[in-house]
């Protein structure tokens, strides 16, 4: 554990505190003298709005003499994420995501106090007992936020979570759609894909297999890829074939040139970025020479999908922008790279048309939901 554990003993100290004395910590540790009745009500405001790691932040800027944490890259690339809340004004999805950074430090707060509990067990004898007895109810509080931030769940959590999951989809995606007018936007990539040695069209997190049935029908040979066996059993018994596996250990697993074409809908999304990048650099090398990849994600340009609707699944960990899906393919070889927008709010939830001005909302704020980046593995 200690190897894990970066954060040092004062600043654990003041991140289990509650905001107030949190506050006070920091600015006698700035130096900066006692605050005014109205910096303390602006740091309430400020905690209670987002996370302390972006308070720091412009702690950190107001005294750069004092000594202050540093953040590892995931935190620090969850503060700008925080960042960007602010700068758009999406003040329910930057409470979100400030209670999220906050518990993912707490967790390492919690997890250094175990350890330096630990260590005062071994020199201090007589304090055994009150010492375990606070090292249990830290362990049952870092489970318990382990389990909000997406930790692995117990075997029989894990059962309802999949009941739930497939009931969310049946909820959110609903049933019996016309997937084929959706999947029309997709055609040309189909066509183009070879077709010559008769290598699979494989889709990693294939839910409950609409897309494995239309490449199917068209005459494609298909694969299906899913870690969650409730999907997997639905799409057996409409006789798809389809490994129940994590996506990136199929790949990994896969040789190289073998498939035809590869598909993720709805799925980067839930993926952090080093395993999204992993995940782009072996499909370029599982495809075939002139083999496509086509991964269909929610749109965050759109204002309502990246600050409110994208938020709907739980499992969802952060969005991914158009540009930089592009970049990401474009940067392990993959070329004629085509953004593909899809999916506007429907006539009857947009704004009546009157003036220009309802125009530009209705372009900003019902258009499309989902996007997709379709692109092609350059032929030798």
């Amino acid at each position: 554990m200690a190897d894990m554990i970066w954060l040092d003993p004062l600043w654990a100290q003041y991140l289990l505190l509650d905001d107030e004395g949190f506050a006070q910590a920091c600015w006698q540790h700035a130096g900066v003298g006692q605050p005014s009745d109205q910096q303390r009500q602006q740091a309430r405001d400020a905690l209670a709005g987002g996370s302390r790691l972006l308070w720091l932040e412009q702690m950190r800027r107001a005294a750069p003499h004092a000594h202050w944490p540093a953040w590892p890259r995931e935190l620090a690339m969850g503060l700008r994420i925080e960042r960007g809340f602010q700068r758009l004004g999406a003040r329910r999805a930057r409470s979100w995501w400030g209670r999220r950074l906050h518990q993912a430090v707490l967790i390492q707060a919690l997890a250094a106090q175990m350890r330096w509990t630990t260590q005062g067990l071994h020199g201090v004898s007589e304090h055994m007992g009150q010492q375990a007895r606070q090292l249990e109810a830290q362990a049952r509080e870092l489970s318990r936020l382990g389990r909000e931030v997406g930790l692995p769940a117990t075997p029989a959590l894990a059962d309802q979570l999949t009941d739930y999951y497939q009931a969310f989809e049946a909820h959110f995606r609903g049933e019996g759609l016309d997937w084929a007018a959706h999947y029309s936007n997709y055609q040309g990539w189909i066509d183009r894909l070879p077709q010559e040695s008769g290598a699979p069209c494989v889709d990693l997190g294939c839910g409950r297999g609409e897309w494995l049935q239309h490449l199917r029908q068209q005459g494609r040979s298909v694969q299906g890829v899913e870690r969650h066996p409730g999907f997997v059993a639905q799409c057996r018994s409409a006789g798809l074939p389809v490994s129940q596996t994590d996506a990136l250990a199929w790949l990994q697993a896969c040789g190289d040139g073998q498939i035809a074409g590869l598909s993720a809908f709805h799925l980067i999304e839930h993926l952090p970025f080093p395993d999204l990048f992993q995940l782009i650099e072996q499909a370029a090398r599982v495809l075939q020479p002139g083999g496509g990849i086509l991964l269909e994600t929610p749109n965050p340009e759109n204002p309502l999908v990246g600050s409110h609707t994208f938020y709907h699944d739980p499992t969802h960990r952060h969005p991914v922008t158009p540009s930089s899906l592009q970049f990401l393919l474009q940067h392990h070889g993959f070329s004629d790279v085509q953004i593909v927008r899809s999916n506007p709010y429907p006539p009857q939830d947009q704004f009546i048309v009157r003036d220009d001005l309802t125009n530009r909302l209705n372009g900003l704020l019902c258009g499309p939901q989902d996007y997709a980046v379709l692109a092609f593995k350059p032929k030798a």
